[in-house]
Parts: structure tokens; C-alpha cells; sequence
């Protein structure tokens, strides 16, 4: 995985996310790759925000570019007990999804999830 800070980005406000997967992942040919570059857009223009992430690449053989809406829930669910994710985001490591577990898990426990703490005790 490769994050290009949006920081070292001219006019890019989010960092862009590069994945590469290939026949180690037994999902193409061996030699052939295939790379997931991902964020979240900001302009008119989506697919050229990719542009300095693509350059990276060398050869693309097809290429497929997809922009899709993010959702968030319309409560916390404190009333209604109705807990809702929000969508997955650009980003390729998954971090935002796991804090929002975490922020679902206190919004129904009133506590923070301890994954230090052992469910079952060892006999």
C-alpha cells in the first residue's frame, strides 16, 4: 500500500491510496497486476484527482474508474436503537471503518470496547 499525503498534493485536500494485488493474492495471471487507487473526490473531475496516483503505475493494459456515494447514519441510534455504519471510504487500510465499530460498539454499551480483555479464560 502506498498513501500519498494530500499534504504533498497540490489542490488535494485527502490522501490517495494505492493497493496492488497480483497472482500471490491468486487473483490474476502471474506478471499481471492489478492496482486499487482510491479517494475521496473533490472536484467535478474525479477521475483526473487520480492522475499523479496513476502516473506511478507504468502500463496500464484497462482501466476502470468507478465514483461511488458515501452514506452516514441519519442518528446514533440512542433513541431508536436502530446502530448504523457509514459507508467505506476511500481509504485502503480500513482504519475509518474500524473506529466506527468502535464508536457504534460505545454508542450501545456506554463503554469502549477493551480488546486487551480476554472473553473466555484459558483452562
Amino acid at each position: 500500500q502506498i498513501i500519498l499525503p494530500a499534504k504533498h498534493l497540490p489542490g488535494k485536500e485527502h490522501d490517495i491510496y494505492i493497493s496492488e494485488i497480483s497472482s500471490s493474492h491468486s487473483v490474476s495471471a502471474k506478471g499481471t497486476y492489478i492496482a486499487i487507487v482510491s479517494t475521496t473526490v473533490e472536484t467535478a473531475d474525479p477521475v483526473s484527482e487520480l492522475n499523479v496516483a496513476t502516473s506511478l503505475l507504468g502500463e496500464i493494459h484497462a482501466r476502470f474508474d468507478t465514483v461511488t456515494d458515501t452514506y452516514g447514519p441519519a442518528s446514533d441510534g440512542k433513541t431508536d436503537k436502530c446502530f448504523v455504519t457509514k459507508s467505506l471510504d476511500a481509504t485502503s487500510h480500513f482504519e475509518s471503518a474500524a473506529q466506527d465499530i468502535m464508536h457504534i460498539y460505545h454508542q450501545i454499551f456506554d463503554h469502549d470496547l477493551n480488546l486487551d480483555r480476554k472473553i473466555v479464560e484459558e483452562s
